[in-house]
């Protein structure tokens, strides 16, 4: 789905980028219902908190795998002798897929924090 994470937040940021949805900070967003109303944030301190460390432990875990999935790119295009192509192949496969499920999982946390 997406290749690295500025790819993520790229297409999070590009409806306003187009002109299509006007610029709203993040704490308006958060106090804003989806009729458009402002509301109180309903999420108590300690689980916003919470819910931020989780989305920093998720977005430390998607820039490891990023940089992985870098690693295998360079050695796709620098080949190592004896390289075990399908073992290189498969783990490329499965870093997308968690990638995939990472992404996922942060667009989780960002909607039960509001934003």
């Amino acid at each position: 789905m997406f290749d690295r994470l500025g790819a993520f937040e790229e297409w999070l940021q590009g409806g306003q980028e187009t002109g299509d949805v006007p610029p709203v900070s993040a704490q308006e967003l958060a106090e804003t219902s989806p009729q458009g109303e402002r509301r109180e944030s309903k999420l108590s301190k300690n689980k916003r908190e919470q819910l931020e460390r989780e989305v920093a432990a998720v977005e430390k875990r998607i820039a490891t795998v990023e940089g992985e999935i870098a690693v295998l790119e360079l050695s796709f295009q620098n080949p190592a002798t004896g390289t075990d192509w399908e073992s290189t192949h498969r783990r490329y496969s499965d870093l997308r897929v968690l990638l995939e499920h990472l992404y996922e999982d942060l667009a989780r946390h960002w909607e039960l924090m509001g934003h």
